[in-house]
């Protein structure tokens, strides 16, 4: 019992992981074709996961969790506004490959993970250290708090599939990110 155990378990996780690699590339990818990248059987695969929908879910998940424990750090480092940002980036970045997931299911994530505790509250911190750096004049105050927490999340995002397409290492996406975030995009006067 032990054996299948460790097999069904080693199963799912190939499941999840070509998932991982396949999806942002392949959104259309079927249970089929993950299953064969996984090096899975169909009647394992349908064991595991009864639909599309429900491996991208679990993928969301572990993405999720991933994120999570990426951040853990912080709890620790009393770190606000500016600095709270920057950490979290330099933080979450290393797993630009993991996490670019994250991104291109935004839609079913933000249904899935909406759901879970932990996404209002990395909602609630980020929209506090936002406010902090309105108030350290880091970050202009006409603009709405939820505004510019989207454009962080869109910057993240666009960092993530930056780095996971080859264009630019971990350290030229969290400077391009930061850059952009802090400075904007029109040239200097």
């Amino acid at each position: 019992m032990l054996l299948r155990d460790k097999r069904a378990v080693k199963s799912r996780r190939a499941l999840i992981e070509a998932g991982l690699a396949e999806l942002p590339v392949n959104p259309t990818a079927s249970l089929t074709e993950i299953a064969e990248i996984a090096g899975i059987g169909r009647a394992t695969l349908y064991r595991h996961f009864a639909s599309r929908e429900a491996l991208i879910e679990e993928i969301l998940a572990v993405s999720f969790d991933d994120l999570v424990n990426a951040l853990m750090p912080m709890e620790n480092e009393n770190l606000r506004g500016k600095k709270a940002l920057l950490r979290a980036v330099e933080l979450m970045m290393p797993l630009a490959d993991r996490l670019r997931f994250l991104s291109s299911f935004w839609l079913e994530g933000e249904r899935v993970l909406s759901k879970d505790p932990r996404y209002a509250l990395m909602e609630e911190e980020t929209m506090l250290a936002i406010e902090q750096a309105k108030e350290d004049g880091d970050i202009r105050t006409d603009l709405p708090t939820r505004w510019v927490m989207n454009t962080y999340d869109t910057l993240i995002f666009t960092a993530w599939d930056m780095n996971a397409r080859g264009e630019a290492s971990i350290e030229e996406v969290t400077r391009l990110l930061t850059t952009t975030l802090f400075e904007g995009v029109s040239p200097k006067t």
